[in-house]
């Protein structure tokens, strides 16, 4: 399981979850399994050489958490392919969207 260390939308600084709450990443076998904070998401995912593809688009229940809107902000940025870096325990994933850092 991968979990949300910083995400940073395109043109703003890097930002860490709010205190509490918990953003992780798990694929296998072709899906993605995805918490947003109290909100949890399925849909597929691939990886590639270089590339990780979530989605395009995600079933998620929809509660309103109490990280609103950072929840929303995850999952866009998180939706689509992006550019993996994987460094030891580390992920990168870097798209037109912004960066999403993880830790294994």
């Amino acid at each position: 399981m991968w979990t949300l260390l910083t995400l940073q939308p395109p043109g703003q600084p890097e930002v860490a979850p709010p205190t509490g709450a918990i953003f992780s990443m798990e694929m296998a076998n072709g899906r993605a399994a995805v918490r947003a904070d109290c909100n949890r998401c399925n849909g597929s995912a691939s990886v590639a050489a270089t590339t990780v593809t979530v989605g395009p688009t995600l079933a998620c229940t929809r509660a309103f958490c109490s990280s609103a809107p950072f929840d929303d902000v995850f999952l866009r940025m998180l939706s689509g392919e992006s550019r993996a870096f994987l460094e030891e325990n580390y992920l990168s994933l870097h798209a037109d969207r912004g960066i999403l850092r993880f830790r294994r």
